[in-house]
């Protein structure tokens, strides 16, 4: 497998994203809804935007979106328990005590995920569904790399990065 090889999987994938679907990222998209939602959890707890969006990216790795939202109800309401790893749970507290979401989080697809949250259009988010976008195993070269490889990816079609991935990560998923 390639460079070029990963990049085409990626630009194969954004083909079969329906136009709708790309016309309505155009008007915000995936991350600024999961970006609301942050909004809605730190106004719903008297916390900041970062500590409700760090509290989401801290518990979603191999865990649904709506167990991440559920899970950072619990533990922004003072919860210790919530979905995923137990490492990820014992992060998502650290952050709802004070620390800073950047000095905890570790890892450069959840950062990438909290900064994507935040509103980093630049972010490249690489987890197992984007791995498998570009016809690699997970992990099966750098995340550096494979994020250069999205980065070009979503220059060519003329999208940010985010956008772009969150609506490749939707096709490839199957919820499109």
């Amino acid at each position: 497998m390639t460079y070029d090889d990963a990049e085409q999987g990626l630009l194969e994938a954004w083909g079969l994203v329906p136009p709708e679907s790309k016309t309505e990222a155009l008007n915000g998209g995936w991350y600024r809804e999961s970006r609301r939602t942050a909004r809605a959890l730190a106004r719903k707890h008297g916390t900041t935007l970062a500590t409700a969006a760090g509290v989401l990216a801290a518990l979603s790795p191999r865990v649904q979106w709506s167990a991440s939202i559920n899970g950072a109800d619990h533990i922004l309401g003072g919860g210790d328990t919530g979905p995923g790893f137990n490492q990820n749970v014992e992060k998502a507290c650290r952050i709802r005590d004070g620390e800073r979401p950047l000095d905890v989080l570790g890892g450069p697809k959840v950062t990438a995920f909290y900064r994507a949250i935040m509103g980093d259009r630049d972010a490249a988010v690489i987890d197992v569904w984007m791995w498998r976008a570009m016809g690699l195993e997970v992990a099966g070269i750098p995340y550096g790399q494979a994020a250069g490889i999205l980065v070009t990816a979503a220059t060519k079609v003329g999208m940010d990065v985010s956008t772009f991935q969150a609506l490749v990560w939707e096709q490839v998923r199957g919820r499109r």
